[in-house]
């Protein structure tokens, strides 16, 4: 079954009605914001390397660097191939369930 109604409910003369379901999560969102301070919305700067007195540890300066170097380099064929053939099995999945 389609339902083809808007979120917030049926327009009427271009204004929307908002349903009971909309009221509630403007409520929720209203509640929430004025719970939390701006404060804890702002994410504190990780502390530097001078500050903690560590360094990065050999295995993530590995990782990193492997991962920063990967959008350089070309997939394998096999690895291609196989993500294409599971693209089309999730989509001929996706398409066998709506028949």
């Amino acid at each position: 079954m389609s339902d083809n109604r808007n979120k917030n409910g049926p327009s009427e003369n271009g204004q929307t009605i908002f349903s009971r379901r909309s009221l509630f999560e403007l409520a929720g969102l209203a509640v929430a914001t004025a719970t939390f301070p701006p404060s804890m919305l702002i994410a504190n700067p990780a502390p530097s390397r001078e500050m903690t007195g560590q360094g990065v540890s050999p295995v993530m300066d590995k990782l990193s660097t492997y991962m920063s170097e990967a959008s350089g380099r070309e997939l394998p064929d096999e690895t291609t191939e196989k993500t294409k053939q599971h693209i089309l099995d999730t989509l001929a999945a996706m398409i066998r369930v709506r028949s």
